[in-house]
């Protein structure tokens, strides 16, 4: 029997995520998923694309313990973990959303409340934290932590050992040294070299990326 999930977020990130959830059921040999629709608290920027899909809002996100299992689509890390606070609170289940083309290696770790998106590989000994996200292509190499409620743009690559704080935000297709570490909170711009840690809070940009904040 497949099992009751609601999207947190009816933005464009949720349009995708409903179509993830499509195709894990497609890959499937039943439905894993029941997708019964989305939760927002304003109107959604695209109404009529939610129409094509045949999703609809149910309410705000305040409703997220009428429901089974919840997903949070929102990139944003503090509102994120606003809204998983909210919800773990009402005795709703984080669920964790795995592409079927994702490459998930060995000893890999997923908390609860991740997003896989298609194309996305780990290698080995990876430790994910809760709520994270991981976009279209993303790469996490060997003997990696990313903490809770980061977002890994599109084609973001996390090479070997790198240490990701809590709530980072890595852009579109950055690139890393092996071995560097990523303090709490801090963004990396879209395209981005990173070839020396990243203190907390601090938002960097360019090849090499160098501090936005100084």
């Amino acid at each position: 029997m497949a099992i009751e999930l609601v999207i947190i977020g009816a933005g464009g990130f949720g349009r995708e995520l409903s179509a993830i959830i499509d195709q894990i059921n497609a890959a499937a040999p039943e439905p894993l998923w029941n997708l019964v629709g989305m939760l927002d608290d304003g109107e959604p920027p695209h109404p009529d694309a939610l129409d094509r899909l045949g999703l609809k809002v149910l309410g705000p996100t305040s409703d997220v313990g009428d429901f089974e299992n919840y997903v949070i689509s929102v990139s944003d890390a503090s509102v994120r973990e606003s809204l998983a606070d909210r919800a773990d609170r009402t005795g709703s289940k984080a669920a964790t959303i795995v592409h079927p083309t994702a490459i998930v290696g060995p000893d890999v770790e997923l908390g609860e409340g991740c997003i896989v998106s298609a194309f996305v590989a780990f290698t080995s000994n990876i430790r994910v934290g809760r709520h994270v996200q991981f976009n279209i292509g993303a790469a996490v190499g060997h003997d990696v932590f990313i903490d809770d409620f980061c977002y890994i743009g599109t084609r973001s690559i996390v090479n070997g050992e790198l240490q990701v704080g809590r709530g980072v935000t890595l852009w579109t297709g950055v690139d890393s040294k092996q071995g560097l570490t990523i303090g709490d909170g801090a963004v990396v711009g879209a395209g981005a070299a990173l070839i020396r840690d990243v203190a907390e809070g601090d938002t960097v940009a360019g090849v090499p990326a160098r501090s936005l904040s100084k």
